[in-house]
C-alpha cells in the first residue's frame, strides 16, 4: 500500500503540490489550481507504482480533467475543499496510516473533486 511505501521525496513532491494550490487559491487563479489538482493526481498515481494503475489512469484523465475543471470553476468553496481533502490525503500518507489515506481518498473521489 502507498502510505507504508512512499517515500520522503514522494511526500515532498505531493507536499509541494499542495503549497502551489494554496497559492493559486490565494491569488484567485483558478487556472493554476486546475493544472496543479492534475499534477497533485497525476503524482499520486506516480508514487503507487503500478503500471497497470497509471496505464489506466491515463485512459481516463482526458475525461476526468474536464469534470475537475468545471468543478473546481464553479465556486471557490469547491477548490478550498479540495485543497483540505489533499491535505488530508497527504497527512495520512505522512503517518503510514494506510486505513485513513484509503478513506480519505474514497471520501475525496466520492465527493466529486478527485
Amino acid at each position: 500500500m502507498l502510505a507504508q511505501r512512499i517515500s520522503e521525496a514522494g511526500l515532498a513532491v505531493l507536499s509541494a503540490s499542495l503549497e502551489r494550490m494554496q497559492v493559486a487559491l490565494a491569488a484567485a487563479d483558478r487556472c493554476a489550481y486546475a493544472r496543479e489538482n492534475i499534477a497533485f493526481h497525476d503524482a499520486i498515481v506516480a508514487q503507487v507504482g503500478n503500471a497497470k494503475l497509471a496505464e489506466t489512469y491515463r485512459r481516463l484523465v482526458g475525461e476526468l480533467n474536464l469534470f475537475r475543471r468545471a468543478a473546481l470553476a464553479v465556486t471557490d468553496d469547491a477548490a478550498q475543499r479540495s485543497l483540505a481533502e489533499h491535505r488530508e490525503i497527504v497527512a495520512a500518507l505522512a503517518a503510514r496510516d494506510g486505513e485513513a489515506a484509503a478513506a480519505a481518498i474514497h471520501a475525496h473521489v466520492e465527493g466529486g473533486l478527485a
